[in-house]
């Protein structure tokens, strides 16, 4: 196939802001409201494959398969505490690299703490994610999809506003780097809910 493109150069479409995905359908070629469609395959219908994404044309899910990467994480081990009903996730990234992500339930809703990091360099004695120190900072797919993927597993609902994402942040040694980047996420989880 002529536009197929290696992996390590395919575009991180889960990552890009609803501006980005605008300005990459109108370099393709496409009309500019295919940005919305494809944002909401991806952010509000969360598909898996780009086959799942029906109101788009079997040539743009082509292009789209070869030439961008639909991030996800492989869940490795799910730990659900007896005492409160906490669960622990192991994710492994596409690189091999592995995260953890915990869904803690509270009376007043669920609160989700992700990782912005892989690693840490804050060299807490108490805590196992600094012991190789820190490997790299995860991209907005990586963050978004262990919410997406915690969802998809636990069946439990997590509120993505910016408050929650404020508070997933405030969890954790990352905060020093990741604050305020949450901006740059995609609108859907930072944005107040869209009223359609």
């Amino acid at each position: 196939k002529e536009d197929l493109v290696s992996e390590e150069l395919r575009i991180d479409i889960k990552s890009m802001t609803l501006p980005e995905l605008t300005a990459l359908m109108k370099d393709w070629g496409e009309p500019g409201f295919r940005a919305g469609q494809l944002f909401s395959w991806l952010h509000e219908k969360r598909v898996r494959d780009w086959s799942e994404m029906t109101n788009l044309s079997a040539a743009l899910r082509q292009k789209l398969a070869e030439r961008c990467t639909l991030t996800q994480l492989t869940v490795l081990h799910r730990l659900v505490s007896s005492i409160d009903g906490t669960q622990k996730y192991l994710y492994r990234l596409a690189d091999g690299n592995c995260i953890e992500t915990v869904l803690m339930k509270y009376r007043h809703g669920n609160s989700l703490c992700i990782s912005t990091q892989v690693g840490c360099r804050m060299g807490c004695n108490f805590c196992a994610s600094t012991l190789g120190g820190l490997v790299r900072h995860l991209t907005p797919s990586e963050m978004l999809e262990q919410v997406y993927e915690t969802v998809r597993q636990s069946g439990e609902r997590v509120e993505e506003t910016t408050a929650d994402i404020e508070k997933e942040i405030d969890i954790g040694g990352a905060r020093y780097v990741f604050d305020g980047w949450y901006k740059e996420l995609p609108g859907s989880v930072t944005d107040e809910p869209d009223p359609k």
